[in-house]
Order: structure tokens, then sequence, then C-alpha cells
């Protein structure tokens, strides 16, 4: 029997973070993750007030493999503008999460298992830490409908996401959807094979079907092994734990939340 993303064992001997899915629903949707990933590596960074010095500065270029200054504070200072950061006698803090969850309304989605060694691959994280959410949603959610997925999704019972859906989840073009499960896939996050289901044609019949068929349909429909089949969405696996509230052992629970202003 497979292991469960929600039951799978941390290593006891490795320090993790514990990474909410709304935040990284929130920066694959609004194309924002870099400065997702940034207010992430901070509060893995410091636990307190700090100072944005040349020092800081190197530590965010250097953990977050980013070339320049510049760039790395546009990504701050959009933190500060929003007020993910806060700003008191001459030193910085960072919201917590609690604050953020209220501020954006997000609803607590579950949190996934991320490695600090791993933030210059945040965005691939992100995006595989998306699709082994949804990829648990379309399973345990019978209300799914066709309209949803897509007639052929909408019936078979493996783990998937289909690209369309992930792109309406998100609400992002079709193409960007296709680029986050290939940048998922490309570091390791999670793996993709094709599934083909037979189709029913007679051999004289496919070229017919290939010329008056449903536009639809048409695009799935392939010759293999002298039989037509049908291409169906891609088996997903996913290398992440999703975990539905943070762990007690992670360095995020442990972390003091700071009054509001």
């Amino acid at each position: 029997m497979k292991t469960s993303n929600y039951n799978k064992k941390l290593p006891a001997d490795k320090k993790y973070l514990s990474i909410p899915v709304d935040f990284c629903i929130y920066g694959l949707s609004n194309y924002r993750i870099n400065e997702v990933k940034l207010y992430i590596y901070l509060k893995y960074l410091f636990d307190g007030d700090f100072e944005l010095n040349k020092e800081t500065l190197n530590q965010i270029k250097e953990g977050l493999d980013i070339k320049s200054d510049k760039t790395a504070k546009k990504y701050f200072f959009f933190l500060f503008r929003n007020r993910w950061i806060i700003k008191r006698k001459g030193k910085y803090r960072i919201r917590g999460y609690d604050f953020l969850n209220k501020k954006l309304k997000f609803i607590r989605t579950g949190h996934g298992i991320f490695y600090p060694d791993d933030f210059p691959k945040f965005k691939s994280y992100a995006a595989g830490l998306v699709i082994t959410f949804l990829m648990r949603k379309i399973k345990f959610s019978k209300g799914e409908s066709e309209r949803n997925l897509g007639r052929s999704s909408a019936m078979v019972k493996y783990n998937h996401v289909p690209i369309l859906y992930l792109a309406k989840f998100l609400d992002i073009p079709k193409s960007t959807s296709y680029d986050y499960i290939q940048l998922a896939k490309k570091d390791g996050y999670i793996n993709t094979n094709q599934v083909f289901a037979d189709f029913l044609l007679e051999p004289g019949e496919y070229n017919l079907f290939k010329k008056y068929g449903n536009s639809d349909e048409l695009k799935k429909i392939r010759r293999r092994g002298g039989k037509s089949v049908e291409q169906m969405p891609n088996r997903i696996s996913s290398e992440i734990i999703l975990k539905r509230k943070p762990n007690k052992n992670s360095s995020d629970a442990k972390q003091k939340s700071e009054p509001l202003v």
C-alpha cells in the first residue's frame, strides 16, 4: 500500500520548515513567488528585530541566489509596503503567519515540509506543493465535477492534476500552468507518467474520426501498437510531505508571534 503524503515520516535529524500552502498559492497566482520566498527566508534567518544592512543583503543574495542588491531590495520593499514587514525604532520585524492569514483572508489549507537548502529552488517547490495539495483535493473531493476537471479527468481514479484545472485554480494562463508542472518535475518535487486508455475504434474508422470527430477529443486520440488510444491526464506522484498543521518540532512552530500594530 502506498504511503500518503500526509502520513510520511519526517527525518529526525534534518531541520525543516513548515510552509503554508496558501502562501504558495498566493505567490504563484499573483506572480509574487520571489517576494513570498524572501518573506519565508527572513522568518528563517531572524527570530526578532533586524537591520537591512550590507550583511543582511549579502545573506539574502547568497541564500536565495539573487544577483544584485537592487533586486533584493525590490522584493524586500514590496514586503515592507504591504506590511508583511514593519519598522520600529530603526529596525525591521517580520509579521507572523497568523497576521497575514487574516490580512490576505487565507483559509489554511495545510503545510508542506521544506528543507532550507532548497531555498534557491523555492519556486519549483511552491509549484510542487500546490500540485500535491490539489492532487489530494481531487482525490478526496467527490464534488469535483466534469466542469472543473474535464470529462476524462473526472473519471480517472489515480492521482492527477490536469493542466487546465491548475490554471483555473490559480487563475493563470494554461501555458503558465504547464510551466509550473514542468518546473516542479525538473527539480524532483513531483513525477509524471503518461497514461493511455483504449479508445474503441475499428481500424478503418480512425481516419474518419480524425476528420469529423469532436475537436477536443481529437487532441487526445493516438494510434499506438496498431490500436486507437485516448491520452488521459498524466499520473502524478509527489515527493513533498503535506501536513494539516505545522509540526511541533518545526522551526516555524517555535517562533513567537509578535504584537500587531
